[in-house]
């Protein structure tokens, strides 16, 4: 998932891999790491 939450059609494709690592090193931080597709809705579930 993107940091921001995007809806990854509607925001340029340039911004896509931005928006993934940025999740990633937030999610690394805060001890969650996750393969494969996570809905943003179900991030509050893990906390």
């Amino acid at each position: 998932m993107g940091y921001y939450h995007p809806l990854f059609p509607l925001i340029p494709v340039e911004d896509w891999k931005p928006q993934i690592e940025r999740w990633r090193e937030k999610a690394k931080e805060l001890g969650l790491m996750a393969e494969g597709f996570w809905p943003p809705k179900w991030a509050s579930a893990w906390r």
